[in-house]
């Protein structure tokens, strides 16, 4: 997780291009810019606009979450970062990357005993090195190894099944703290309010409104506790929301949510082979969808790193997939399948709106 300060100590206001990359430093290796996702140098602010201003005199902060599943901050993509070392980290920002932050120091530890023995098995099954959306290798070695912090990180993504990982969180949460928390404390309450969309989809109101109301409780508590702004902005706009939904319901106990399917977007060409897919969330409110039966690529391997959080609305380009040539390959998502057809075009520039 990031968080960057804009500030303009100047009496005129200024502005800035909403791309940036980061540099990377090892200390006895040459630098390198990081690959968000994998695969790109340049990236944006997440949640903010095309331009940033800044007013004589304003600071502003911007934070890169981890999310629901701690994997949004794709910088950690980068297998680079994985190597056991210091790497001392700078943003360029701007046009021309000529807007430089200050320096910070990341140390990636050399693990021993039981987080050894759990980054051995992850460089034996991933091939190399371990960023995070490799996670998804099957069972979680907690039970293996349980003093790993390694292990026990798996946990919390999308190796438990929802039912059990919304149990497992209050108790996690209990032992952390700062945009950790926040993070998680996000991803039990998108468990919750899709554990309570899930309930009146089939007609039981009472588990429902309970799961609803459960859900607005944990709201509250990020408002109040939240350690960064993004976190309290998010807690403000999701009380809103499902106090008014509260609200309805309450007046009219008949009343539930629409609850529409996931709809996987046709890819288009991202060139080398690849394919970018989309998908379209009709619903009010993020569903959360693990890789798995409803959520798989066909022919194997299943899991291509897929989306598994789904926000509301239309998104053309969500991600990415490496593609052999001539594989037929399908995106099989809540019983509606996208394939690649033999007209397929190349990914149009700026064709990335989520409306």
């Amino acid at each position: 997780m990031f968080t960057l300060a804009l500030s303009n100590r100047d009496t005129a206001p200024h502005s800035v291009a909403n791309i940036l990359r980061l540099r990377a430093t090892p200390s006895s290796a040459p630098g390198f810019i990081v690959l968000w996702g994998g695969v790109a140098e340049g990236v944006s602010i997440p949640f903010t606009d095309d331009i940033v201003l800044l007013a004589p005199s304003q600071t502003r902060e911007f934070y890169f979450p981890a999310n629901e599943v701690l994997a949004l901050n794709e910088a950690f993509w980068d297998e680079r970062l994985t190597i056991p070392g210091t790497y001392y980290l700078q943003m360029e920002l701007g046009d021309g990357f000529d807007v430089l932050t200050n320096t910070v120091r990341l140390v990636v530890d050399q693990p021993a005993g039981d987080d050894l023995a759990v980054w051995q098995l992850m460089q034996k099954k991933t091939g190399g090195g371990w960023p995070v959306e490799r996670w998804s290798f099957g069972d979680t070695p907690a039970p293996q190894f349980p003093h790993s912090t390694y292990a026990r990180a798996t946990l919390f993504l999308w190796l438990m099944p929802r039912t059990q990982l919304r149990a497992a969180l209050p108790a996690a949460l209990d032992a952390l703290s700062g945009p950790t928390r926040d993070d998680l404390r996000l991803l039990l309450i998108s468990l919750t309010k899709s554990a309570a969309a899930e309930a009146f989809h089939s007609g039981d109101r009472k588990t429902g409104n309970g799961l609803t109301k459960q859900a607005q409780k944990q709201i509250e508590q990020l408002k109040h506790e939240a350690a960064t702004g993004y976190a309290a902005a998010q807690a403000d706009e999701a009380l809103a929301k499902i106090t008014a939904e509260i609200a309805i319901r309450d007046a009219d106990p008949n009343e539930r949510p629409r609850f529409h399917k996931l709809l996987p977007l046709a890819p288009c060409r991202a060139g080398d082979g690849a394919l970018m897919f989309g998908y379209q969330n009709d619903n009010d409110w993020p569903i959360v969808n693990y890789a798995g039966t409803d959520n798989h690529f066909d022919p194997a391997p299943a899991d291509r790193g897929q989306v598994i959080i789904f926000q509301p609305g239309r998104h053309k380009k969500a991600f990415t997939v490496a593609r052999l040539p001539n594989e037929a390959l399908k995106w099989i998502l809540d019983g509606n399948t996208a394939a690649l057809s033999a007209d397929a075009k190349k990914c149009a520039e700026g064709d990335d709106d989520h409306n």
